[in-house]
């Protein structure tokens, strides 16, 4: 999907013609492997005509934002490139902000309950300790520095009390003490 297929093709056209013999086949798995979104690569011959590659695409799973960069990596970490702030093919990714909020990102993913993911908007790290994450209705979670799931499963249960008209008037909830959840509500403007 990322990886450009003439890119692919251009490590290869130099040997066209040649014995499938001659052509160095360790030498075009390490070029082609230097993409940033090759997470591995197999190349193979029948050793009478034919070359296969096979390539393992890394997955992204979020952008970290440093207010100047927006740099997309995957799920093992690995940076595979800066895009424009208003990249559509990515939107859906959460943006991470914070000191170490890249090196944290994995664990706090892991931390959702199932599908949750697909309602976060940004995810801030706090004092590198705990996260706060917008939502993509607007809403501010603060999440405590440990047991981020059950706190999470505590919105979840709380979330569908709220119609559609009162989720609207909500600034933030405050996940951070076990027992108790705080409501903010917005302002209103007159």
């Amino acid at each position: 999907n990322n990886i450009n297929e003439d890119e692919i093709l251009n490590f290869i056209k130099p040997y066209e013609g040649s014995s499938i013999f001659l052509i160095p086949i360790k030498k075009i798995a390490n070029k082609i492997s230097q993409n940033n979104w090759v997470k591995s690569i197999n190349i193979q011959s029948n050793y009478k005509d034919t070359i296969e590659i096979n390539i393992d695409e890394s997955k992204p799973i979020g952008i970290y934002t440093t207010g100047i960069q927006n740099i997309l990596f995957s799920d093992d970490l690995k940076i595979l490139e800066n895009i424009a702030n208003n990249e559509k093919r990515f939107s859906a990714l959460i943006k991470f902000e914070g000191k170490n909020s890249l090196h944290e990102s994995i664990k706090l993913i892991d931390s959702f309950p199932d599908d949750f993911i697909q309602y976060v908007d940004k995810a801030f790290l706090i004092n590198q300790r705990r996260w706060d994450l917008e939502l993509k209705n607007s809403i501010l979670l603060k999440l405590p520095e440990n047991n981020i799931k059950e706190a999470l499963e505590n919105y979840k249960k709380i979330y569908i009390n709220f119609s559609n008209e009162e989720l609207i008037e909500i600034e933030s909830i405050d996940l951070r003490m076990k027992k108790n959840i705080i409501l903010k509500y917005k302002e209103s403007i007159k």
